[in-house]
């Protein structure tokens, strides 16, 4: 877009990462925050809880965004005000994304 941003098919506008753009848009799973409550700035995009996976002192969240699965991984305090299933946020700074070429 003439913002430098790219909008979804739904809507959504996000911030590219550096580099010539690729075929997908990687975010690895440590760099992506879960959130109840829509954040404030930042990339952001609504996703679906499907299930919560608790080891130790770390957790998981395994989520669909729009048939795609996508997986977080944080610490078990970042996960646990989480509901059980349901809608939440993905949110995560451009520079933590790369493009990767298919």
């Amino acid at each position: 877009s003439a913002d430098g941003g790219y909008c979804l098919t739904d809507g959504t506008k996000i911030a590219p990462p550096a580099g010539k753009p690729g075929d997908l848009l990687a975010i690895r799973p440590e760099h992506i925050g879960v959130s109840v409550s829509e954040p404030d700035s930042g990339n952001r995009i609504r996703a679906h809880l499907v299930q919560r996976i608790f080891a130790g002192a770390t957790g998981s969240c395994l989520l669909d965004w729009r048939g795609q699965p996508v997986k977080a991984l944080g610490r078990h305090q970042e996960f646990a005000m989480l509901p059980e299933q349901g809608p939440v946020w993905l949110y995560w700074t451009a520079d933590r994304a790369h493009w990767v070429n298919t």
